[in-house]
């Protein structure tokens, strides 16, 4: 019976992750997509709202922060399944940290 329960209550916490993560990664990417080509009209005509060309990079910083933590979310379901393929990368600390 307690098996049972806590089968049906990690099911539960697996599709409720899953489900999230699925549901905020689309907008999320779409936001940053569209906040990269404001950024890049500014870019190209700095003398258009300079000052909110600040504000927009740091928008698109904050969203993709939010972005790596529903990957984390799926990471951790694949992980809980099982399923989780590591892929090895190099990377520069000094950019990571």
């Amino acid at each position: 019976m307690v098996h049972e329960e806590e089968k049906i209550k990690s099911q539960q916490t697996e599709s409720f992750t899953s489900t999230l993560s699925h549901e905020m990664r689309t907008p999320l990417a779409s936001c940053v997509f569209l906040l990269g080509q404001v950024i890049q009209q500014l870019e190209e005509n700095p003398r258009s709202l300079k000052p909110a060309l600040k504000y927009l990079n740091l928008s698109k910083s904050q969203l993709s922060f939010a972005m790596s933590f529903v990957d984390d979310l799926l990471d951790l379901r694949q992980l809980k399944e099982g399923t989780l393929t590591l892929a090895k990368d190099s990377f520069n600390p000094n950019e990571t940290f």
